[in-house]
């Protein structure tokens, strides 16, 4: 599955994880983390250009 959101403001990431400081975010990236890897999958987060973009492997 590959999802892309196109952002005019690049998130941080830290070891390939897009991480925030803004509390009540970053929600969605722990639980498809946690869902992966409960799947043994793999999972990508990335910036494509101006795009946002997450890559899971179930």
């Amino acid at each position: 599955m590959l999802e892309k959101n196109p952002t005019d403001t690049p998130p941080v990431f830290s070891d390939g994880i897009p991480v925030t400081a803004r509390e009540g975010h970053g929600i969605g990236v722990q639980s498809v983390i946690y869902y992966v890897e409960q799947e043994h999958g793999q999972y990508q987060f990335y910036l494509d250009g101006r795009d946002f973009t997450v890559r899971i492997l179930l």
